[in-house]
């Protein structure tokens, strides 16, 4: 299955962003994280920086080092992050709608209880990051490393895993439904059948599932 076919009728929408009404700066010029809007951002560094609540709009941010940071309760509306890090930080119970993150490093990346809407993650590595009791709709991961990530009671509704990295990912008490994982490796991925019933899965996929589930192929 191809992947036009994949996220047909679950694509999420882009974010909406008219360049030509947004301003350019550099990370030292910004000097309030609290609400942002409108802005083209470069080169930001703010490492272990508390933006709780943040409310971030129309915005593009690229090239940011914001390692442990924390956003808990931040708000990201129509927004893009390029080559940027966000290791370990830490955004907890926050809201992302209509965002797009493209090469960014997301190890250890905290959004327990959050909400993600229209989001799409591009070539990102996103190694044990933690997803748990998330509401995931409409959500694209394309080419990602999510080994070890942890979707422990989240919900997903619209999924797509595309060439996604997934082995011993955690989806213990997950809600699937119209979730598609095909192309993608889930090795050692804890998955149970109840959420497979709400799941697309390729031909080597479900090889390897009934090998878990105990089922010898003949």
């Amino acid at each position: 299955m191809s992947n036009s076919q994949k996220s047909k009728g679950s694509k999420p929408r882009l974010p909406i962003i008219h360049r030509d009404q947004i301003g350019d700066a550099v990370g030292g010029e910004i000097r309030n994280l609290s609400d942002i809007e409108s802005l083209h951002i470069k080169d930001l560094n703010v490492g272990d920086f508390d933006f709780t609540d943040a409310k971030i709009e129309s915005t593009i941010i690229e090239n940011a080092k914001c390692d442990a940071a924390k956003a808990k309760g931040a708000s990201l509306i129509d927004v893009i992050v390029k080559h940027s890090s966000f290791a370990n930080a830490l955004f907890d119970s926050a809201q992302l709608h209509r965002v797009e993150i493209v090469d960014a490093r997301l190890t250890g990346w905290r959004v327990s209880n959050g909400k993600l809407t229209d989001v799409t993650f591009r070539n990102c590595k996103a190694n044990l990051a933690n997803f748990r009791f998330c509401k995931l709709t409409k959500v694209i991961f394309d080419n990602c490393i999510l080994s070890e990530a942890d979707f422990l009671g989240a919900e997903l509704e619209n999924v797509s895993f595309n060439s996604c990295d997934l082995t011993n990912a955690e989806f213990s008490q997950t809600k699937f439904k119209n979730v598609d994982l095909s192309g993608s490796k889930l090795e050692g991925a804890r998955i149970g059948i109840e959420q497979l019933r709400g799941t697309t899965i390729d031909y080597s996929q479900s090889v390897y599932v009934l090998q878990v589930l105990g089922i010898k192929i003949g």
